[in-house]
């Protein structure tokens, strides 16, 4: 049985159409073409006031129900926004490890 190794043809060629069809989520903010998948993850941690949201959960609201999300980067992209976002706390959900991460609001310190 072979084993994929990272110099295979299908690695190079998914990194290619990457960069060909995926823009940064600034570019993607700047061209004013809807909302980006920080937006939706920021607004879905904000919905959950200061409660756990699970990574699969904020993959699926970021990517819009289809599509992918680098949740982990867009989770760093709102903290380079200002955003405060603990660092993910691990839990076992149905035997699988995932991530969950929350939202600190401004209000919720002062209290």
């Amino acid at each position: 049985m072979s084993h994929a190794r990272p110099g295979h043809w299908w690695m190079k060629q998914a990194k290619q159409h990457a960069k060909e069809t995926m823009n940064t989520q600034t570019e993607y903010h700047a061209s004013g073409t809807g909302t980006s998948q920080c937006d939706l993850i920021l607004a879905r941690l904000r919905r959950s006031r200061g409660c756990e949201v699970s990574m699969p959960e904020l993959a699926k609201v970021g990517s819009g129900g289809e599509g992918f999300c680098m949740v982990h980067s867009r989770i760093a992209d709102l903290r380079k926004r200002g955003h405060d976002i603990p660092p993910a706390r691990l839990k076992k959900v149905d035997g699988k490890m995932h991530s969950f991460y929350r939202l600190i609001e401004v209000s919720e310190v002062a209290a």
